[in-house]
């Protein structure tokens, strides 16, 4: 499925399970698409549990829809 380059902001979990070296998947905010060579990033919003707040493209793979 192809996701579209706009869209109303939702609510994801944000998978940064590979990236970090602890589990890590945390709710957030997907704001806008984008494609690359690869597929799609996704412009995200998320907050980790010590309270920061963290902004960026993520590829899409990172993310799961937090309703369903």
């Amino acid at each position: 499925m192809t996701p579209p380059p706009r869209i109303r902001p939702q609510h994801v979990w944000v998978n940064l399970s590979t990236v970090q070296h602890a589990p890590a998947v945390y709710p957030g905010v997907l704001v806008e698409w984008r494609p690359v060579v690869k597929g799609w990033e996704a412009l995200c919003t998320w907050a980790s549990p010590d309270g920061v707040v963290h902004t960026g493209w993520l590829p899409a793979a990172r993310l799961k829809p937090a309703s369903g």
